[in-house]
């Protein structure tokens, strides 16, 4: 699993019953907020910290009209426990009124139990469970709509918990990853999350002035498997469809501007997406952290981004796990990465990058020795992680 070094959660509640979400009233709005990117065993270093994009979505929260007086924000020691988390997470619930709505995000570190049901971790590394918060709000939330959006791993967690529900509260889930895999440290989601919220061109797919839901979900998917080689997760529940509208765009978007491509550097092509295009000149921004992060290049160097071949759906394969390469076979693929499964049931299916996937070339006997091999590793690390799938 990746580990990604910060935490955020968030909570929006917008009172009132918008006649158009594109028009949200931020003056009536709750923010619920956890960020930690202090961590005990991992001190953040002062480029992370003046790298936080947690505090850039609060920043946002507050210049679209959220009072200072509402926006909660735990930071680092502020949120070592899930007691003190849940607390005034629950706090913050009792007071809304009906007809609030509700945008929950939460990025940061993130597991499974044995039964494979997704949590979040407070800055102690306790158990802020998925169940928990469905069940704090669907108790204490007056409102009937919410957005909850996770950014760690195994957070798609959410929209499975979702799926669940047919309660009096409608959802709308978005989440990093799914809820078998790990997740970037990068914070590619959330940028992704605010260029919604922003109404950046980029997001509005359709071109046709507005960003709807189901635009955003495909934004943050696209984003995130360009730049981290993941996919996101998404779910719609109830009343609250994929085709709401939350922004405006402002304008249009220049040619090329947007286009992910990939320009040479000493030794390799590196990924990039284009943030501005005048006059044969290219600003970019790399998905890799590497410095530059952006600058501005001839166009003629920029090519478009091709993913890599896309292998059959039913592909028997090698993956590498953790250093071992296990027996798979392709579910489905999007843009370059690939759902697999593994022969051995104890493991999780998940989504892997190209490079994670060779062919199966061997003899039998080699192979039937890698299974052998395979079978082995499992069942000792089935013995280190004990009732863990």
């Amino acid at each position: 699993m990746k580990t990604f070094y910060g935490l955020l959660a968030a909570a929006v509640l917008f009172s009132g019953a918008p006649a158009r979400a594109s028009e949200i009233d931020y003056s009536r709005a709750w923010v619920f907020a956890v960020g930690i990117i202090d961590w005990p065993a991992f001190p953040a270093s002062p480029e992370q910290k003046a790298g936080r994009r947690d505090r850039e979505l609060m920043e946002f929260l507050a210049a679209k009209g959220v009072s200072r007086e509402r926006i909660v924000f735990l930071t680092d020691r502020q949120a070592s426990t899930t007691a003190s988390i849940r607390d005034e997470f629950r706090r913050t619930l009792a007071r809304t009124k009906p007809g609030d709505f509700l945008f929950l995000y939460y990025a940061g570190e993130g597991d499974v139990d044995a039964r494979g049901r997704s949590y979040f971790m407070a800055r102690d590394r306790g158990a802020w469970t998925v169940q928990s918060i469905f069940h704090d709000i669907e108790r204490d939330f007056k409102g009937a709509r919410a957005i909850l959006a996770a950014d760690c791993c195994y957070s798609g967690g959410l929209a499975v918990e979702a799926g669940k529900l047919f309660g009096r509260v409608s959802y709308f889930v978005l989440s990093s990853v799914d809820n078998t895999s790990g997740s970037t440290g990068e914070w590619t989601f959330t940028e992704a999350l605010l260029a919604g919220l922003r109404g950046e061109p980029a997001v509005d797919l359709n071109r046709d002035g507005r960003v709807k839901f189901e635009e955003w979900a495909e934004y943050i998917q696209s984003e995130l498997a360009f730049n981290d080689d993941q996919i996101s997760a998404s779910a719609a529940t109830g009343i609250f469809g994929p085709g709401a509208e939350i922004a405006r765009t402002s304008r249009k978007l220049a040619p090329r501007e947007s286009e992910h491509v990939e320009v040479p550097d000493a030794s390799s092509w590196r990924r990039a997406r284009v943030i501005e295009a005048r006059r044969g000149r290219l600003k970019v921004r790399y998905s890799q952290k590497r410095q530059p992060r952006e600058e501005w290049v001839d166009a003629a160097r920029a090519r478009a981004f091709l993913p890599p071949p896309m292998r059959p759906i039913g592909q028997k394969v090698l993956v590498e796990y953790e250093g071992k390469w296990l027996p798979a076979v392709i579910l489905k693929h999007f843009r370059g990465v690939h759902r697999i499964r593994y022969d051995d049931p104890s493991y999780l299916d998940e989504w892997v990058e190209a490079k994670r996937i060779k062919d199966v070339k061997f003899s039998g006997l080699f192979t039937r020795a890698a299974a052998k091999m395979s079978w082995v590793f499992s069942r000792t690390r089935m013995m280190l992680l004990p009732g863990r799938k």
